[in-house]
């Protein structure tokens, strides 16, 4: 290795490392001085914020010796195709520290999907598999939250609560249920349990590896994606805030016959917690769904069109957190 190479790559990424589990005592320090730590959640912490860098360290050595490899012989066939294999194991290795790490990693994993420009595709085919399979959890953890949201029991509220959610997501699941005074049947979403305390530790990691990445690779730069994230998270933790939107958009769509807005239950709703009313549906891109109940997605498109079109130039109602 070059001495060049070693400035450029080795001792940021030993910066990097220093710098997460620095980062990450110096959280745990905060937290601990306002009450709200133990010493066994920062060795969870710091387990936490090493595992990333470790696998940030992998891939981005891959790359380097990828590039000391073929130095000034890029255009080579060989080239492209190691660098297709190299693509193709870190895109593996993300999508692994993804799942392991859940929360924050998972909402950042499904963006890098999405995006259609200046990502490898080897990256965005295998990260695809974050946007329907993210991890459950027990129903222990679940009444956990409720107990800390309202010092009441499940049992208490609901007459039925399925256990077993129907969807979860980065943030969130979601569980059907039925009230016990009404008997109506509800949609109750709560956050994941940890969620609200390893996001702070978690910007602060990704931040300070994207810079790491950011100086050993010139021409990578996803700093903005730390930033877009840090500026969004803690509304979209907040889910009074998406009670909020959902009541404004009933008030704004009811124009429209086609489109129904879950009503909330502000009783049962908190900053971690959000019941609605249920509705039974399928996703617009479940076409086969959609023919089975004679519904024309171009009607739909069209619907969806001019209900966007009307909430950003008519009304001026914009969602504040995740919808």
């Amino acid at each position: 290795m070059s001495r060049v190479g070693f400035r450029r790559w080795v001792i940021p990424g030993v910066l990097g490392l220093s710098a997460g589990a620095g980062s990450t005592v110096a959280l745990w320090s905060r937290d601990e001085h306002e009450g709200g730590s133990s010493v066994s959640e920062l060795g969870r912490a710091v387990t936490r914020s090493l595992r990333s860098c470790m696998v940030v360290a992998t891939i981005g050595f891959e790359y380097k010796r990828l590039s000391w490899r073929f130095r000034d012989r890029y255009e080579m066939p060989e080239y492209r195709e190691e660098r297709r294999c190299v693509h193709g194991r870190s895109a593996r290795r993300l999508l692994e520290l993804c799942n392991r790490q859940g929360g924050l990693y998972l909402k950042m994993g499904q963006h890098v999907a999405s995006m259609r420009q200046g990502v490898p595709t080897e990256y965005t085919s295998v990260l695809v598999a974050l946007q329907d399979r993210c991890g459950q959890d027990p129903i222990e953890a679940v009444e956990r939250v409720w107990r800390q949201e309202f010092g009441t029991d499940l049992s208490e509220v609901f007459a039925e609560f399925d256990k077993v959610p129907i969807a979860s997501a980065s943030l969130a699941q979601v569980h059907r249920a039925k009230l016990r005074d009404t008997g109506e049947t509800v949609a109750v979403k709560v956050q994941h349990p940890d969620l609200e305390r390893n996001v702070p530790i978690d910007i602060v990691t990704v931040r300070r590896l994207l810079h790491v990445l950011a100086r050993s690779f010139t021409d990578f730069d996803l700093q903005w994606i730390a930033d877009e994230f840090e500026r969004n998270i803690g509304q979209e933790l907040d889910f009074c805030k998406e009670a909020s939107n959902a009541r404004k958009a009933a008030g704004t769509l009811k124009r429209y016959p086609q489109i129904h807005i879950p009503m909330v239950y502000p009783e049962w709703s908190s900053r971690r917690v959000l019941t609605m009313e249920f509705i039974q549906g399928c996703r617009v891109t479940d076409l086969e769904c959609l023919r089975k109940w004679n519904i024309s997605p171009h009607d739909i498109a069209r619907v969806i069109t001019w209900a966007f079109a009307d909430m950003t130039f008519v009304s001026g109602v914009s969602g504040e957190g995740r919808r």
